[in-house]
């Protein structure tokens, strides 16, 4: 991979500065799945909780993971994710790999019942572990949320905009659908609020409006219409980090966010209340719960970062402006100090910076680290790599 000959004009320091002045903790939460404890990831966005939600079911979707941790400290929120060691699905028990449950067909019995049939041998009673830890999690962290924002990635010529077409894998379950023929159909939101359909559709995304009364298939959507909580989902292809950035932004405007960075244009404002009503009606059960059972709270703060260490890495990223990109030493020589650095702050403020950049420079930043350690120091970068990858 080459660098195209172009000087860049980066970020202020000042700027980089004040996007690393919020402390950031990682709080880690427990809930009981059959046998298996399964981790919870958990931040609060740097302004304070406002009853806005961010969630992440599935933890081999990674693209929309980073673009929302990138942008958690200068919001209000919490973030929520599923802990799950890259794997798309959740194991019952140690040692029966094969029955497994995906997160997002949990939210009711049918969906329940018809995931295991489908995808594994269920026991006696595995229905009932997983119903157990649905409500679990809903009791925890839906039930208190006022609106609630997914992030989803998905792979083309699968699942899309398209997928909710009369005569669609999704169709029964489309209210209003609006596409836009210039956009990618695999980039799209599907909402449970007429106000967030409308103002995405004004800005010209994919976006369809789920039905009042759709498709039961367990997942989060549906359980939050019945509930008559605002949902969002955020769906954009894997790998489509500049994307996921400009959607979940304009999302977050919508929603009436306020982001500092002025690095990043930012669509023009249109008005939507996002809060709604989180009238919620968490089914009711009989089975003990697994929040009495559930493991003390632990905490896994992020990597400690020194103002000094965050000083030196805002200068080098400064100096990145000034390079020749023909001097080939000179970028080979500015890699190698920039690698080093972003593995000393670690992956999750590295990540969190360089998202905040352009694309441009973000994608002349990675080149460099990638053309000085090559494709198997990289390895250590691949949080990276979607700004390289086409």
């Amino acid at each position: 991979m080459k660098i195209s000959g172009h000087k860049l004009s980066l970020v202020t320091g000042a700027t980089l500065l004040a996007l690393f002045s919020s402390a950031r903790t990682a709080e880690i939460e427990i809930l009981l799945l059959g046998e298996q404890e399964v981790e919870f990831e958990i931040f609060t966005g740097g302004r304070g909780e406002s009853g806005l939600l961010f969630v992440s079911l599935h933890s081999n979707e990674k693209t929309g993971i980073s673009a929302i941790k990138g942008h958690l400290p200068e919001i209000s929120g919490k973030y929520v994710g599923i802990q799950a060691g890259g794997d798309r699905r959740l194991h019952l028990a140690p040692g029966r790999s094969s029955v497994t449950i995906d997160p997002n067909r949990m939210f009711s019995r049918d969906g329940i019942e018809r995931d295991l049939r489908r995808f594994s041998v269920p026991r006696p009673g595995d229905a009932d572990l997983v119903e157990t830890f649905s409500r679990s999690y809903l009791k925890q962290y839906i039930s208190r949320a006022k609106t609630v924002v997914a992030l989803h990635n998905n792979t083309p010529g699968g699942y899309s905009i398209n997928s909710y077409r009369s005569g669609g894998s999704e169709a029964d379950s489309t209210g209003e659908l609006h596409i836009n023929p210039d956009r990618d159909p695999d980039n799209f939101f599907l909402v449970t609020a007429n106000t967030h359909f409308e103002a995405l559709k004004a800005q010209g995304y994919n976006v369809v409006l789920q039905s009042s009364t759709p498709m039961d298939d367990g997942s989060l959507s549906v359980y939050c219409g019945r509930a008559r909580i605002p949902y969002i989902n955020v769906e954009t292809q894997s790998g489509n980090m500049i994307m996921n950035v400009q959607m979940l932004r304009s999302l977050l405007q919508i929603l009436g966010q306020s982001i500092a960075d002025p690095t990043a244009a930012l669509p023009s404002n249109v008005s939507a209340d996002g809060s709604g009503n989180a009238e919620t009606s968490t089914p009711s059960s009989s089975s003990p719960s697994t929040m009495e059972k559930r493991q003390p709270r632990k905490v896994r703060p992020f990597r400690a970062v020194s103002n000094e260490e965050m000083e030196q890495v805002q200068e080098l990223i400064v100096h990145a402006a000034e390079l020749d990109p023909s001097d080939e030493v000179e970028i080979q020589n500015y890699g190698i100090s920039l690698a080093s650095r972003f593995e000393s702050i670690g992956e999750d403020n590295a990540s969190s910076l360089i998202i905040r950049l352009d694309p441009k420079k973000a994608k002349f930043l990675t080149l460099c680290i990638y053309n000085a350690v090559g494709e198997e120091g990289f390895g250590q970068f691949d949080y990276l790599r979607p700004f390289i990858t086409p």
